[in-house]
Order: structure tokens, then sequence, then C-alpha cells
């Protein structure tokens, strides 16, 4: 004899999720005594979200220095955007950098640090972007 249950006995034996008036229709807090909490006005969705940062203003000329210098001997490349972006915008053109090269990108002083040697990625994807001068 098989011990093995068939689907329609399993779907018998649960319990329905939908139901409003269920024990699982209930948050936790509810469960346990306590009255549901309304949304205040600081919990609205429009309030909560950070203020969107600026975005990356267009440059008129990209220099990629490589380096290994203090590194331990890995290279990173340096990107020097002009003109020169403010904190929030380098923190955020290094977060699209990240996301399109795979690899690690932070700012430090100044300049975007790329993990890697791969100054050949980020020309392209500058110029991909619309930056008319890219110096090596």
């Amino acid at each position: 004899m098989s011990t093995k249950k068939t689907r329609d006995e399993a779907s018998k034996r649960r319990v329905a999720t939908t139901a409003e008036d269920g024990p699982l229709g209930l948050s936790l807090g509810e469960l346990m005594g306590h009255p549901p909490q309304q949304p205040g006005p600081a919990d609205t969705a429009d309030e909560a979200l950070p203020a969107p940062a600026a975005l990356p203003p267009q440059f008129s000329r990209i220099v990629l220095q490589r380096t290994r210098a203090g590194r331990g001997g890995k290279w990173v490349t340096r990107v020097l955007p002009t003109p020169a972006p403010t904190e929030a915008q380098l923190e955020a053109l290094a977060r699209e950098l990240r996301r399109a090269l795979g690899t690690g990108a932070h700012t430090e002083e100044g300049a975007l640090v790329v993990q890697g040697d791969i100054a050949d990625r980020i020309e392209e994807w500058f110029r991909k972007r619309g930056v008319p001068r890219i110096v090596r």
C-alpha cells in the first residue's frame, strides 16, 4: 500500500487564506488583541520617499586614468569628469556605472574610482551617453 497522498486529498486539508473573517486574514497585532493602526500623515508614500538625487550634468570631457598605486597591486580606473559634478551627482554616476559595467565603483576625492583596468568599456559607456571628448 502506498502512503502517498493524491492532490485531491491534500487540497481538502488546506486553509483558505483569502477569507476576511478567518484567522489568516488578520494581522499579528489583531490576533493578539490590538486594534489595527491607521496610517498617519507621516506614513504616506509621498512623504516617505527620499528627495531624488540631482541628475548628473552633461560632461564636456572625461579623463580616464589607470593606476594601481596604493591599492595592493590591483588595477583601478579613475574617471575625472569635467565640469566637476557635486558629490551627490558623482554618487549617482558611480551607481549607474556599477550597474552598467558589473564592477565596483565609488567616489574618491572628486573622482570616480572603478575597479579593474576597464578603460575601454568605460569609454564606450560614456560615448553612448553623448560625451564628446574622452582623454586617456
